[in-house]
């Protein structure tokens, strides 16, 4: 999705492939797999995909849109694996009381 963005916006802006690497200091085929979404790029990319074009931040906003709910996803799946290891027996009378206080907390499954 981030990379059709790109895709259109540089296609809107009239720029190809090889001279937006240029401007971006990127390779193109590096350009190629990010529009594909074959490739990550960082912040920095965005930023600088924003002034080559003339976007006005509306790259660097849908980077934003995408980090933020990658890390929300990348949270949710720790949380899952915490949820998953305290549903499991622990042995020992510290680990019990210790699962227990987690369980009463929110922490069970």
């Amino acid at each position: 999705m981030l990379g059709r963005v790109l895709a259109e916006s540089r296609r809107s802006a009239r720029v190809i492939q090889d001279r937006l690497a240029v401007l971006v200091r990127w390779s193109r085929s590096s350009i190629a797999n990010v529009e594909v979404g074959c490739q990550f790029a960082p912040r920095e990319f965005w930023m600088a995909g924003d002034v080559a074009l003339g976007c006005e931040g509306a790259l660097l906003a849908a980077w934003g849109r995408t980090d933020a709910l990658a890390r929300r996803l990348r949270e949710q799946e720790k949380e899952a694996q915490i949820r998953q290891l305290l549903a499991q027996p622990i042995p020992g009378c510290a680990c019990r009381e210790l699962h227990r206080l987690l369980a009463e907390s929110g922490w069970s499954s």
